[in-house]
């Protein structure tokens, strides 16, 4: 895992999950984790899992919205790029794929 953090409160943690074929990112916002974005789907459609960040009856979490969708869009460019360069290196290696 690796990970970036920056001047917004926001953090990303780069994952790997043994179910997934491809890169996902964990987004956080100081304590909470907020969100995953992946792009397991084999139209190649970026998804967006928001986890429960609610602990207790009352408890909210305000992010900055502007600096979220930032976030999202470059993330999402991230993971799509990672992807594609996966999928041509597998290609090139003669490694069969979904599509």
């Amino acid at each position: 895992m690796m990970a970036k953090v920056g001047t917004s409160g926001f953090a990303v943690t780069y994952v790997s999950y043994v179910d997934f074929d491809f890169l996902a990112a964990e987004i956080s916002f100081g304590e909470h984790t907020l969100c995953l974005i992946k792009t397991e789907r084999p139209d190649r459609m970026l998804e967006v899992e928001f986890f429960s960040i609610m602990q207790a009856p009352g408890a909210t979490a305000a992010v900055p919205l502007q600096e979220l969708l930032e976030l999202l869009e470059e993330l999402g460019e991230e993971l799509q790029e990672a992807r594609l360069r996966l999928e041509a290196d597998d290609a090139a290696a003669g490694v069969p794929g979904e599509d």
